[in-house]
C-alpha cells in the first residue's frame, strides 16, 4: 500500500520523512519483521535417548550409541535441535552396554564355578554311597537288595540331586547327578569306580547302560535315611 501523510492524506514518496504537500513530518514505515523458522528436533537424537533408557542386557544400549553418534553428525550439518538428547543417549547407552557385558561375563564365570562345584559334589556323594555298599558287603558278604539298607543319611543328598543304585551278589553300580541339565556319573564296582573320574553322561539312562558289573538288578533311587 502507498504511504500517505497522516495529516492531509497526500501521497508520500518512498522513504519520505516530510509531506511535500503540507510539510508535516512523518515517520518512515516500519520495516517488515521476519522471524527465522525454528530448527526441528532431530529424530535420531530422540531415538538414541529413548533406547538408552530401555537397556535390555546391552542390546538397546548398542543401538542407542549408534543412533546417538549419527544424530550428533546430522545436527552439525542441519543445525537441528537435540544435541543434548544425542549426547545423553551416547553416555547412558555406553554405560548400559558396559554394564551388560559385565553382567554376562560375571554370569558366565559364576555359572562355570557353580557347575564345577555341582560336578564335584555329585561325584563325592556317589563315592559316599559306594563306600556304604562296601561296608554292607563287609558285614553281610553280599550287596543290599534295597537302597534303604545302605543307611545313607539325608544330609548326603542335595536338593536337586538324584542317585540311583543297582546291586547284585558280588557287584554294584551307582549313578547320580546334582541337578537338572547337569551331567550324570557312574561308579562301577567291577572297574573299581574308574568310570567315575573319566566319563560324563548326558542322561541317567546312558549312565545306567554303561554299567558292566555282572548280575546286578534294576536301578532304584537311593532312599535317604
Amino acid at each position: 500500500m502507498e504511504n500517505v501523510c497522516p495529516q492531509c492524506g497526500a501521497g508520500l514518496a518512498a522513504g519520505a520523512t516530510v509531506c511535500s504537500f503540507c510539510g508535516t513530518r512523518v515517520e518512515p514505515p516500519a520495516a517488515a519483521v521476519t522471524y527465522a523458522e525454528r530448527p526441528g528436533l532431530n529424530g535420531m537424537a530422540v531415538a538414541s535417548f529413548a533406547l538408552s533408557l530401555l537397556w535390555i542386557v546391552g542390546l538397546a544400549s548398542a543401538v542407542a550409541i549408534y543412533t546417538g553418534y549419527r544424530a550428533r553428525n546430522q545436527i552439525k550439518q542441519t543445525g537441528e535441535r537435540g544435541s543434548g538428547l544425542a549426547t545423553a543417549g551416547l553416555v547412558i547407552g555406553t554405560f548400559g552396554l558396559i554394564t551388560g557385558i559385565l553382567i554376562v561375563s560375571l554370569g558366565t564365570i559364576f555359572g562355570g564355578q557353580e557347575t564345577a562345584h555341582d560336578t564335584a559334589r555329585a561325584r563325592a556323594d556317589i563315592l559316599t554311597v559306594a563306600a556304604a555298599e562296601s561296608r554292607y558287603y563287609d558285614v553281610h558278604h553280599s550287596y543290599p537288595a534295597s537302597t534303604a539298607d545302605l543307611g545313607v543319611g539325608s544330609a548326603t543328598l542335595g536338593l536337586n540331586e538324584v542317585i540311583n543304585v543297582a546291586s547284585g551278589p558280588s557287584a554294584f553300580c551307582v549313578v547320580g547327578t546334582y541337578g537338572d541339565d547337569e551331567p550324570w556319573f557312574l561308579y562301577d564296582s567291577s572297574n573299581d569306580g574308574a568310570t567315575l573320574s573319566t566319563e560324563k553322561f548326558d542322561t541317567g539312562l546312558a549312565a545306567e547302560n554303561a554299567c558292566v558289573a555282572g548280575n546286578v538288578g534294576g536301578f532304584a533311587t537311593l532312599a535317604a535315611q
